[in-house]
């Protein structure tokens, strides 16, 4: 009989799955909020959703908690010169800017354009990059495709270093053999997904969103 239940969950299960590609289709980020409010959540935790969208899936208090400065502080520890950030996409617009800011560097933009499965049809770099190191910045990576093609589109281009940070680590299918192939230094993300023992490689870095969680979750008892 507690007095309250929050739900923690640092990986939101059918986070992209916010809206419908195709008439029929099942909102399932819908779906996973109804499934946990009528199992009798009083609220929920989560951590760098996909989209916004899924707050108003919702009828409890959500809050959404960021790891932005994770990457922020280990990419400033860097220290790497002639440094760019890049977006890989549009989704990843915000943070990109939000990075570049943080470390007083410029950004450029990747224009991706994608059929009505999701796929990655074609990208377009919106800058120029040649000779600078980059960072590049994701909510996540599933099967690493669209990280892996703009990673070896930015080499084309004259990109010397490449890092790529990102919350969340579902490196499912052919993820591992793309990211051991990519062009990519190094790979830092968190361990709101538990990576197995198959799927580490050398090039991977995880950051511990532990202090961060147990912040927000001493926050609540107060």
């Amino acid at each position: 009989s507690p007095r309250k239940i929050i739900a923690i969950l640092p990986f939101y299960a059918y986070r992209r799955q916010e809206r419908a590609l195709e008439k029929g289709e099942s909102i399932t980020a819908s779906l996973v909020a109804k499934l946990l409010e009528t199992a009798g959540i009083d609220e929920a935790i989560l951590v760098d959703i996909h989209s916004d969208k899924i707050l108003d899936f919702f009828s409890v208090p959500v809050t959404n908690i960021e790891v932005f400065d994770l990457f922020a502080d280990f990419f400033t520890k860097l220290n790497v010169r002639d440094a760019l950030v890049v977006s890989p996409d549009r989704g990843a617009f915000a943070d990109a800017q939000r990075l570049a800011n943080k470390l007083n560097i410029e950004v450029v933009s990747i224009v991706k354009k994608r059929d009505i499965h999701d796929a990655v049809a074609s990208m377009v770099l919106g800058g120029e990059i040649a000779g600078k190191n980059i960072f590049m910045i994701d909510d996540e990576i599933d099967t690493a495709g669209t990280i892996s093609r703009a990673a070896e589109l930015l080499k084309t281009k004259g990109a010397v270093d490449i890092y790529v940070g990102c919350t969340h680590p579902v490196f499912s299918g052919s993820a591992i053999e793309r990211l051991s192939r990519a062009p990519i230094k190094q790979i830092i993300t968190t361990n709101t997904v538990p990576i197995s023992e198959n799927k580490k490689m050398e090039k991977i870095i995880v950051l511990s969103i532990a202090s961060v969680l147990a912040s927000v979750i001493k926050n609540k008892q107060n």
